[in-house]
């Protein structure tokens, strides 16, 4: 290339002091100049994105002849080619520039700009007379993160990349890293076998994950409680194993959610049925005809038909068919067995909670859906629920007692969530500057008892518990008032509240809270049981509140608190190797 930009600096040197050349031959070189110049900045991206792991490190400025790979000034001439006449005067100039801009497709497939121009300068040799660009780009297959699931209190994390591996790292007593051993490690490895996948989820009383692969057959490994993981048995698995078919015809799924000692999974049937499997405890099967407390190590199909989506909390499943939205298991976190239905069981399988409506619980026996027409997607926490929808609401029901539905409104919480419970979507989740306006989200997640969401201006939000400083927004203790949790050993945590009960008497804990970034923007949300990450479009991922363990790659025993977004170091900082093609 430095040999190339030489020679036709000489040729072209010699082209302005000639007069005889033909034109159409001086446009040819000027051709070539500006194809060079193209070719030099595709060069200059890849090589600064193979160095940073895909990372676009000059996000915030523009990569050029003259910059490093982070878009700061090396010293050097803005310009490749600079052709002066014999009066040393330019009379003709390239260079290029690379924005900082970067468009990812749903296939993790990432573009950044080239664009190329060659001046004509005048003889003067102050201003250019006429400019001719070209463009091109760079394309980067990420191998950056697509989704990324936590094990249970984040003791082992598993990501699916866009090259559709998974990795996992963390710990691994139950083979939940997936790759044949019990081994721990802390550097993110691929799991067992040539599978491609589309979709990972996690579950369970220890880590266990399920994954979808490209094949729509579900895999599943780690700890089997109650043969929750659908391999046909109760035993452990250290690597991805085939959930079997049971009663699903086609032994294929769109989607799987992971409870607490049950998976459930909607199927590819034509009649789009949802099938679950494992322990069958509060009725979360969906199906009354299912003994309450019986495990089964096959799919066996729920209420109900032709549904369109599925999601699983601690102890409920909800899907949406026929217009509604249709929910069964335990309604909210209690400290007893609960089996009632949380609004719109299909099938009820009692009549009333006996015993527990003295706590002011919300008892529905009504077995009617809940309208969901405009439902993008379900999104499941612990014990509650939210609906997006296409006008990019979040609606939310189901427990409340930490103000986990984000309108504004939580309980007293006593311990048991006395008068805190949505019966239904009606509300929306706001902040302090929403007024009655309701906020839009491009994604969320639920942690425990809390949630955290991208709008769609790109800034990160959180509302519901605080408690290890969940809520990123850089309080600790000061202007927080200190709720104290029945048996909570967190109670009056020095780095946050229990949660936000009423930060400076103005925002509430059922309000969402912006998190502290420094005008950074996010594309992607993740959830760990008391921490939350997201990622930014420079491929970087930021988390806040508790850290431990695998949660950042640490293998170390200590335990962090984060009251802000920080850097994630390690394993989930550095995905495997990004392909520039």
């Amino acid at each position: 290339m430095i040999a190339s930009v030489v020679m036709l600096m000489v040729l072209l040197t010699g082209l302005v002091a000639t007069s005889s050349i033909n034109t159409s031959l001086k446009e040819q070189y000027k051709a070539k100049a500006l194809a060079d110049a193209v070719d030099s900045g595709r060069t200059m991206a890849q090589k600064c994105l193979e160095k940073n792991l895909g990372v676009v490190a000059w996000a915030s400025g523009t990569l050029r002849p003259d910059t490093k790979c982070d878009g700061t000034s090396n010293g050097g001439s803005a310009y490749l080619l600079d052709v002066k006449n014999s009066n040393n005067q330019t009379v003709l100039r390239t260079t290029f520039s690379v924005s900082g801009t970067v468009n990812t497709d749903a296939n993790g497939i990432q573009t950044v700009t080239v664009t190329a121009s060659l001046d004509n300068v005048k003889a003067s040799g102050s201003t250019a007379s006429t400019t001719q660009a070209k463009a091109s780009s760079v394309r980067v297959r990420l191998t950056q993160w697509k989704d990324i699931v936590f094990g249970r209190d984040t003791v082992s994390a598993c990501a699916l990349a866009y090259d559709q591996q998974i990795y996992c790292w963390g710990d691994n007593t139950y083979g939940q890293l997936g790759d044949g051993t019990t081994t721990a490690h802390s550097e993110a490895k691929p799991v067992s076998g040539s599978l491609r996948f589309k979709s990972i989820v996690s579950g369970g009383p220890q880590s266990s994950f399920c994954a979808i692969a490209t094949t729509d057959y579900a895999y599943c490994w780690g700890y089997n409680y109650s043969s929750f993981l659908g391999n046909g048995s109760s035993s452990n698995t250290s690597v991805p194993t085939l959930v079997v078919a049971g009663q699903n015809t086609t032994g294929r799924w769109k989607k799987v959610t992971m409870l607490n000692y049950s998976t459930c999974g909607l199927s590819t049937e034509a009649s789009a049925y949802i099938y679950c499997w494992g322990g069958n405890l509060n009725y979360n099967f969906g199906n009354s005809a299912i003994p309450n407390g019986a495990a089964y190590s096959s799919p066996m199909r729920a209420t109900g038909s032709n549904y369109t989506d599925v999601a699983g909390g601690s102890h409920h499943v909800c899907g949406i068919a026929a217009g509604q939205i249709w929910c069964w298991g335990l309604r909210v976190n209690s400290a007893a067995n609960w089996f009632c239905r949380i609004p719109g069981e299909p099938n009820p399988v009692v009549s009333d909670c006996p015993g527990l409506t003295s706590r002011g619980f919300d008892v529905n026996t009504t077995p009617t859906g809940i309208s969901s027409t405009n439902i993008v997607e379900l999104l499941s926490g612990s014990d509650e629920m939210c609906a997006r929808y296409t006008t990019n609401e979040l609606r939310c029901f189901g427990a409340n007692f930490k103000g986990q539905a984000g309108d504004s409104g939580y309980g007293p919480d006593d311990g048991w969530g006395t008068v805190a419970n949505r019966a239904s979507p009606t509300n929306c989740v706001k902040n302090l500057g929403s007024g009655s306006s309701c906020m839009q989200f491009k994604s969320m997640r639920y942690g425990a008892f809390s949630a955290c969401g991208i709008d769609i201006n790109d800034e990160a939000w959180c509302w519901g518990l605080g408690q290890f400083s969940m809520h990123g927004d850089g309080n600790t203790s000061p202007g927080y008032i200190l709720a104290s949790d029945p048996g909570s050993a967190t109670a009056g945590h020095v780095y946050d509240a229990s949660w936000h009960a009423n930060w400076n008497g103005t925002i509430s804990s059922g309000i969402a809270v912006k998190v502290t970034a420094n005008g950074m923007k996010f594309r992607k949300i993740f959830a760990g049981n008391w921490s939350f990450c997201a990622m930014n479009f420079s491929n970087q991922l930021y988390c806040w509140g508790r850290a431990n363990n695998s949660f950042f790659g640490i293998q170390d025993g200590v335990t962090r608190y984060y009251t802000a977004p920080i850097l994630a170091p390690n394993v989930i900082k550095d995905p495997p190797k990004s392909i520039i093609y």
